[in-house]
């Protein structure tokens, strides 16, 4: 059914010469990212001199006129358009030279021809660039009429049709490495030579995409009424993909083989790498009492990672401003430590540039804070200057309540820390702290030296604070987190992915020769079993032995369900067991069972 792709092979795979006009192109990395071969849109054709598209074309009108295609967007890797040339095979009818128009960055392909035989499917067009790199595109050939046989267009012309477009989710632009890419196409693009489309319940249709070289059977979206197709995407560049229809109930006159429609074509510009990311970042150590005149260090840590969640190679560059930028490199966890000794008071904030190992820029992907800094003795106490407020550390996420990668489960148990300090004569007791995140609030009691809170995690977004209240002075201060790790939704459970249990083992049948029938005996099979959970409690199964009817059997506590029953007549072929979990969920079929051999009749 699918031998007649050998065409699709040749187009992928055709081999293009080494550059020569794109050298210095190709070293500046612009004609690897988008492949050497030139790019061009789905072609358009056979059309009328009026531009129309052609219903029929009788071959033996003698007032009969030229045909028209037209491939549009056609352009060099590097996106000049100068060397190409575009050359149409008509077989026995020799070939055509396209006349190529200037239609702004791009060139636009027409091919006319006056066909005096009926030149069958498909008609080949070679693309040649001006690197001397060759791309194949392939043409429909008109349906053909004749005296005797106008209507029986299948007869004539076998092939389907493809309409509409490609369209993609997430949309080209967004389309980076590791992108869950799905492409779809409307189900009535496909149409058979006798009008059914997709969404003929009896249509004959097979369909497929091709994705970065892949072929990939299409699903079929009801509710959407789509053709799709889905893969994560793996390499940069330039891609096509690709949309192939064949009809199983119309075979191509020369192959024999179901007829195919010219695959409908989407051009990728340009899949790019994607950035790294930070998810967290500490407060500065250390926090509080910074004297810009002792020479010591403050030292912030980023936690990064690149785009697949590798910690190799990452990088930052900080900008503190009238004190210069500071870079650092990553270790192996992914962790960025940012030292940098604070010669005067800087406020505000220092922003930091995340480089990934694969060399792309996250701008401003962390944001650092400055300490509070101590009081030279000639001023007024910080305490004075804000009527004696509370004194406190940064709110921070407590790494308990992280995972592996830098997240927090959506639902999951998140837990917040702030730091108790007492610079200003506050007596903890007397203090009040009320975290804020989101829409939800909740109170954060002093437990060993830490306020703490915790909230079933929500997609909260920024800010996310403390406020600590003194309810001795009347006075109260915030507190920020500086970053808020991403919420991520919860992986399933084994059983939210399939509640069924799983039946793995079967032992018997014993006796499992020498049956007698007549003897009363009864026939055991083992079932071994377990829950979508793993554990072993409250499974059963029940057996279809056909003419006898069914037999049921519960588990032990190891999860071994046992069918036992005398066999009364000669049981062939197999008994299908329903295995039933603790849980209710049911495994069809869980378990096949098989009769012993007989004893032998004299």
């Amino acid at each position: 059914m699918n031998n007649n792709m050998g065409w699709l092979e040749n187009l992928l795979n055709s081999p293009a010469p080494a550059p020569t006009g794109c050298g210095e192109l190709i070293e500046s990395n612009s004609c690897l990212a988008r492949g050497s071969k030139p790019e061009y849109a789905t072609p358009d054709g056979p059309l009328g001199p009026d531009g129309e598209s052609m219903p029929t074309y009788d071959i033996n009108d003698p007032n009969r006129l030229a045909l028209e295609w037209r491939i549009s967007r056609i352009r060099n890797c590097d996106g000049s358009t100068t060397g190409i040339s575009v050359v149409a095979h008509f077989g026995s009818e020799g070939e055509v030279t396209a006349e190529l128009i200037e239609d702004g960055e791009y060139l636009t392909a027409i091919i006319r021809h006056q066909l005096s035989s009926r030149v069958g499917y498909p008609i080949e067009v070679i693309i040649r660039g001006g690197n001397n790199s060759v791309q194949t595109v392939l043409l429909s050939p008109p349906e053909y009429v004749s005296a005797d046989n106008e209507n029986n267009v299948c007869a004539l012309y076998p092939h389907p049709r493809i309409l509409g477009n490609i369209t993609t989710i997430p949309n080209l632009s967004e389309i980076t490495l590791g992108t869950l890419l799905r492409a779809s196409v409307p189900l009535s693009s496909g149409v058979q030579c006798d009008g059914k489309t997709g969404l003929s319940q009896d249509n004959t249709l097979n369909s497929w995409f091709i994705i970065e070289d892949e072929r990939i059977t299409a699903d079929i979206d009801r509710d959407a009424g789509t053709y799709y197709a889905e893969r994560i995407i793996a390499q940069s560049g330039n891609q096509i993909i690709y949309f192939l229809v064949e009809d199983t109930a119309h075979l191509d006159p020369l192959t024999g083989l179901p007829a195919m429609a010219i695959p409908l074509l989407l051009n990728i510009p340009y899949v790019g790498v994607p950035e790294p990311r930070a998810f967290v970042v500490t407060p500065p150590n250390p926090e509080v009492n910074y004297n810009v005149d002792s020479g010591l260090p403050v030292e912030w840590q980023i936690y990064a990672e690149n785009y697949d969640h590798t910690t190799n190679g990452l990088s930052a560059v900080c900008d503190f401003g009238p004190l210069g930028n500071v870079s650092a490199t990553g270790n192996t966890a992914g962790i960025i430590t940012i030292q940098n000794i604070l010669t005067q008071r800087l406020t505000g904030s220092f922003p930091c540039d995340i480089t990934g190992g694969n060399g792309e820029v996250l701008e401003n992907g962390a944001i650092l804070y400055p300490p509070y800094y101590s009081t030279p003795s000639s001023e007024i106490s910080l305490c004075e200057r804000n009527s004696n407020a509370p004194q406190i550390g940064a709110v921070s996420v407590n790494p308990s309540s992280i995972n592996a990668q830098g997240q927090i489960y959506y639902g999951a148990p998140v837990t917040f820390d702030l730091p108790n300090t007492t610079d200003c004569d506050n007596e903890p007791s007397d203090l009040e702290v009320t975290l804020f995140a989101g829409s939800d609030t909740a109170a954060m009691p002093l437990v060993g030296g830490i306020y703490s809170a915790t909230l079933n995690a929500n997609y909260w977004g920024t800010p996310v604070y403390a406020v600590v209240y003194d309810r001795e002075r009347g006075t109260e201060a915030s507190s920020f987190l500086y970053s808020l790790p991403p919420i991520v939704p919860a992986p399933l459970s084994a059983c939210e992915e399939d509640p069924s249990p799983h039946a793995y083992a079967v032992v018997g049948p014993t006796p499992d020769r020498d049956y007698d029938v007549s003897s009363g005996t009864s026939v055991l099979w083992q079932i071994y079993s377990e829950n979508c959970d793993g554990s072993t409690n409250g499974l059963s199964a029940e057996c279809n032995f056909g003419p006898p009817g069914t037999i049921s059997g519960t588990s032990d506590e190891t999860g071994v369900i046992t069918i036992s029953t005398p066999i009364a007549q000669r049981l062939s072929g197999n008994f299908p067991c329903d295995i039933t979990g603790s849980n209710g969920a049911e495994l069809r079929n869980g378990a096949i069972l098989y009769p012993p051999y007989y004893q032998q009749t004299p």
